[in-house]
């Protein structure tokens, strides 16, 4: 695990922190590559750290939640900065992906499923 890449677990729900401002194809791979096959059925993506992230980095996290997806699992995104937010509503990512936006709606959207 790299040293940027902060990872918990908290009951089923495994925690990725990565502590970089810039989210490039390098970290998004490592991302991709936190995941084990068998580790939880949801990961936790908080991006409060992240300004930015690099084409190849989005790519990574739409691997991830696509390799979660098929395994019963989900990829929950949270802490994102306006701009990222805007990006990935840009790309019509938001209509993919789990965003969440308050504490409170991270914590419906971790309910078991």
């Amino acid at each position: 695990m790299p040293e940027w890449l902060k990872d918990r677990m908290e009951g089923r729900t495994r925690w990725l922190v990565p502590e970089v401002s810039t989210l490039g194809r390098d970290e998004g791979e490592a991302l991709a590559a936190a995941l084990a096959p068998d580790a939880a059925s949801d990961v936790v993506l908080d991006l409060s750290s992240v300004d930015l992230m690099t084409s190849p980095a989005i790519g990574a996290v739409i691997v991830m939640h696509k390799r979660l997806s098929v395994q019963g699992g989900r990829l929950v995104l949270t802490n994102l900065s306006p701009m990222l937010r805007e990006t990935l509503s840009f790309l019509k990512l938001d209509q993919v992906l789990t965003l969440c936006t308050s504490a409170q709606e991270l914590k419906r959207t971790l309910r078991p499923h």
